[in-house]
């Protein structure tokens, strides 16, 4: 998690959560305010804030820790990262390659209107995959270097999900009903980030589209 690869402190950590929350209430607006518009449209306008987002994130980290942000940043991404231009320097793509990597990216976007979300994200993996297929086995290897993520993962991490079944179960007809929580307590909070072992995870994707 971010938390741990990014090592924080306490305090550090509370104001990256902070200033987390305080950007993803402004996303939500954001959003809402471009929902009309076409994808392509919506990107535009997103860019300029994830952007300052990343910029404002990195003040908070010392150097060693904006490596790895930068790091955890390009992996987020998948291979929408082939249009970042320290990923085209390192990997150094040809101007064919860049080409072909928009084009892709165009038809994705047109691809992901239409669909349920099963359906969206096997459109994300086709065009992982897609994506994979324009990069060179040294490229590949870079890119993995890079962000610090396997390419087999970076492919996988769209795949729909199965969901699993529930098994019906005999239930009393006389089982009195529940009543319904009363207190803030029995709520989970869903802007806290709290792992398994109770302690609060960091997870960085400043994309909200």
């Amino acid at each position: 998690e971010g938390d741990k690869r990014l090592n924080l402190s306490e305090e550090p950590l509370e104001k990256l959560l902070a200033f987390i929350d305080e950007r993803e209430e402004k996303a939500v607006n954001l959003v809402q305010q471009i929902r009309t518009l076409p994808a392509a449209e919506q990107e535009a306008k997103l860019r300029p804030f994830r952007e300052e987002s990343e910029t404002l994130a990195l003040q908070l980290l010392t150097v060693p820790q904006r490596e790895i942000f930068n790091q955890m940043r390009l992996a987020s991404r998948c291979m929408d990262a082939l249009t970042d231009p320290q990923v085209t320097a390192v990997l150094t793509l040809t101007e064919e390659q860049q080409k072909s990597v928009k084009t892709l990216l165009a038809q994705r976007s047109e691809a992901l209107t239409q669909g349920n979300a099963d359906q969206q994200a096997a459109v994300k993996t086709e065009f992982q995959q897609k994506l994979l297929a324009v990069l060179t086995a040294e490229q590949r290897t870079r890119w993995e270097k890079l962000t610090g993520m396997k390419l087999a993962d970076a492919v996988a991490k769209n795949e729909p999900k199965d969901e699993p079944k529930d098994e019906p179960k005999d239930e009393p007809t006389d089982k009195p009903q529940d009543e319904p929580a009363d207190t803030a307590e029995a709520q989970p909070n869903p802007t806290r980030r709290v792992g398994a072992d109770g302690k609060i995870q960091v997870r960085f994707n400043f994309r909200y589209a």
